[in-house]
């Protein structure tokens, strides 16, 4: 669980995901570079995968 300020390094491993009630709460950084947030406020947002290819899809509007 994560509080408002607190950030989470995802390791570098195929297959993690990420599940969250307010998924516009959570903000998702790519190698450095914001890439907005998990989804829109107050949506749920369930195993999200977090594989930097499937997060550039997503941002880059092929949801995958």
């Amino acid at each position: 669980t994560l509080n408002a300020g607190d950030s989470y390094l995802v390791p570098d491993l195929v297959g993690m995901t990420l599940t969250t009630a307010d998924a516009g709460a959570i903000q998702v950084e790519l190698d450095g570079t914001v890439m907005g947030t998990a989804g829109k406020k107050g949506q749920i947002g369930e195993s999200l995968s977090l594989d930097p290819q499937a997060i550039a899809d997503r941002y880059n509007g092929h949801p995958g």
